[in-house]
């Protein structure tokens, strides 16, 4: 990173910054899995000279055929890779349910490459965007591949939009730090957000979530909410860090998560957890069914459908799709509250007491739903842990688990303060030395408090 920021800045050339971060982000890409780099340049050239033609023939026939291959192509390529397990796995058990186990299918062990899922969906986004005649089709190939492969992002998102992105590579000539102190101050939240609180973290979730049986209704429920925080902290780590390391090229990425846990509601949450995923899913899958021009049952229809995709896009198991559907009853549900609430006149402004009120049910709301997201190996494993909060079994947390517990208790101080900003309408925090302050603590406890360094949640993804 530090050699490609450097040598970024030793040229204002727009062609060599260009070649060089395309280099970088290739290097950065195929350093984990060489042959995968075929796929990202594979999509990459596929859907360039799609849109490039689909801008250059006006038959809606036509354009309607491109927009069909391009999707296909970029879904089969997901699917292949990141559902071919799973589909197998269920068609053996159909198989063998039906009396057929002797015509199981057997598959090689398909590895998941890093950021397919995301940059499939920054890629078929470009290509809807010019079937919608929202924007040009891009020109340039090399353009293009940054856009598609833009390193600090490509692995886990956020996920771009031409619109917004392919402007500012054409502007590469005239690229400088864009804000320096900013840019550092998000290096080393999004470093401590993921390595001292997420990582630390992690051990007391994985402790219980693989053996809930062993542990009682106080450990479960401290790893209920300690999930929260540590996918919490290492997605949100994640994006700090990538829109701080774009930002030291001079680019500007939008911004992935503006405190979710203190939103007002399940809609609410979902234009603040994961935004880029949120607004991806809203214009191009939500809209395009239908979003809510046809009534409530069809609106009620789009939602769901939305979400359980939305789940499933997460990874290839029944209890990420139980997550999306979860959210999709949430959020009909929401939405029919609020209609009634319309119709018979109730809505008002809320008070402080009402909005935090608000703020804890959606949290507790969301807090349900990941159990199941986190459940990974299946729906008994997630079952177990909620007959642990249900049943009391134990009101005290196990001595294995206490010296990880504190971690938790800081996320739900984190917590409590991004509340405290939310009610009182604070901005962040932007005084210069006192984020020089904060930056200088959080540095200090990376070093001295750091994690087992596991990888990030959403790489899997």
């Amino acid at each position: 990173m530090a050699l490609a920021v450097v040598l970024f800045y030793t040229t204002r050339i727009y062609k060599v910054r260009r070649i060089l971060l395309i280099v970088a982000s290739y290097i950065f890409y195929g350093a984990w899995n060489p042959p995968y780099l075929l796929l990202l340049a594979g999509t990459t050239l596929l859907d360039f000279s799609v849109a490039k033609r689909m801008d250059s023939v006006n038959s809606a026939a036509a354009r309607r055929f491109l927009l069909i291959l391009s999707i296909t192509f970029n879904l089969a390529l997901l699917g292949s890779f990141k559902y071919g397990e799973f589909l197998i796995s269920n068609l053996n058990l159909v198989m063998s349910e039906l009396g057929l186990s002797g015509f199981e299918y057997r598959s090689g062990g398909i590895i998941l490459p890093l950021g397919l899922s995301f940059y499939t969906f920054q890629s078929i986004g470009y290509v809807v965007d010019v079937y919608r005649r929202h924007i040009k089709a891009e020109t340039n190939i090399l353009d293009y591949a940054l856009f598609v492969s833009f390193f600090p992002q490509l692995v886990a998102g956020p996920i771009l939009r031409a619109a917004e992105f392919i402007p500012q590579i054409k502007a590469l000539a005239h690229h400088r730090v864009v804000g320096l102190e900013q840019a550092a101050f998000l290096l080393v939240l999004g470093l401590f957000q993921k390595t001292v609180m997420a990582d630390n973290i992690a051990p007391l979730v994985d402790a219980v979530f693989k053996a809930p049986a062993s542990y009682g209704s106080a450990d479960a429920a401290l790893a209920v909410y300690g999930f929260a925080f540590q996918i919490y902290f290492d997605f949100a780590g994640y994006s700090n860090m990538a829109i701080g390391l774009a930002m030291l090229f001079g680019f500007r990425i939008p911004e992935n998560f503006n405190n979710p846990y203190a939103a007002i509601g399940l809609r609410d949450f979902w234009t603040r957890w994961h935004i880029s995923l949120s607004q991806w899913l809203r214009d191009y899958l939500y809209i395009s069914l239908g979003g809510n021009r046809n009534g409530s049952g069809r609106t009620a229809r789009n939602l769901m459908i939305t979400m359980l995709l939305g789940g499933l896009w997460h990874g290839a198991s029944w209890t990420f799709v139980l997550w999306g559907g979860i959210h999709g009853l949430y959020l009909i549900a929401e939405r029919r509250l609020v209609a009634l609430a319309d119709r018979l006149g109730l809505r008002r402004p809320l008070g402080p007491a009402a909005r935090l009120v608000l703020i804890i049910l959606t949290f507790h709301a969301v807090c349900f739903a990941w159990i199941f997201f986190r459940a990974q190996n299946g729906l008994d494993q997630a079952f177990l842990v909620l007959h642990r909060l249900v049943v009391p079994t134990g009101t005290s947390v196990s001595p294995l688990l206490q010296d990880r517990a504190i971690y938790v208790y800081l996320g739900g101080l984190y917590l409590a303060t991004l509340w405290s900003f939310h009610a009182l309408r604070l901005r962040a925090i932007e005084a210069m030395w006192l984020r020089g302050l904060l930056a200088g603590g959080m540095l200090a406890l990376t070093v001295l408090g750091a994690g087992a360094g596991n990888a990030f949640i959403y790489f899997q993804f």
